[in-house]
């Protein structure tokens, strides 16, 4: 087995000994600094975000506020032992999930392995020159091109990463608590 796919298991085994209010902390605490960064990249370097980048950032808020309910939740003995902690972890694997495939199509969207949505790019369906001009000079940023990237990922592939391993660790956090569920 690789390096990073050692490192990617033995995170995934490390969450598994976390609480669950451990995990929503977590997630709060990802999501945030993943907020807050795409947030400094639009407000410090100028880089508005695109509709895709924009639909991304929801999956973020969504698992903040399941997060919040799972750590409030926490806090109250009568639901320990419901399935609200368990339900709210659904909640935020799925957010994370979906963050995932959303920055997965994005990435290749922008690195033109599939046609992205015509609303947000030149190379989608098929346009009419008046419409491809008419996007071109209006106030949309273009969500097939890479306004930014670090070692050749751009910030849609990075976003991938954080929200296939927030998927990973929210996932193995998912099944202790379905194992620990099945055995009482």
């Amino acid at each position: 087995m690789t390096e990073p796919m050692l490192q990617l298991k033995d995170l995934i085994h490390r969450a598994q000994s976390l609480t669950d209010r451990q995990i929503f902390v977590l997630m709060i605490a990802v999501s945030a600094l993943t907020l807050a960064t795409a947030h400094g990249f639009e407000s410090f370097a100028n880089l508005p975000p695109c509709p895709l980048c924009l639909d991304q950032r929801e999956t973020y808020w969504a698992a903040i506020t399941f997060s919040f309910l799972g750590v409030a939740a926490d806090h109250l003995e009568k639901t320990k032992a419901t399935w609200l902690p368990w339900i709210l972890l659904v909640c935020v694997t799925a957010s994370f999930g979906y963050g995932a495939y959303l920055a997965g199509y994005h990435a290749g969207v922008e690195y033109k392995w599939w046609a992205g949505p015509a609303s947000c790019t030149v190379s989608g369906a098929a346009m009419s020159i008046e419409a491809m001009l008419a996007l071109e000079n209006s106030d949309v940023v273009l969500c097939d091109e890479i306004p930014w990237s670090l070692f050749g990922i751009s910030m849609a592939g990075y976003n991938f990463l954080i929200a296939t391993t927030l998927t990973l660790i929210s996932g193995a956090a998912l099944l202790r608590n379905t194992k620990a569920r099945r055995a009482t």
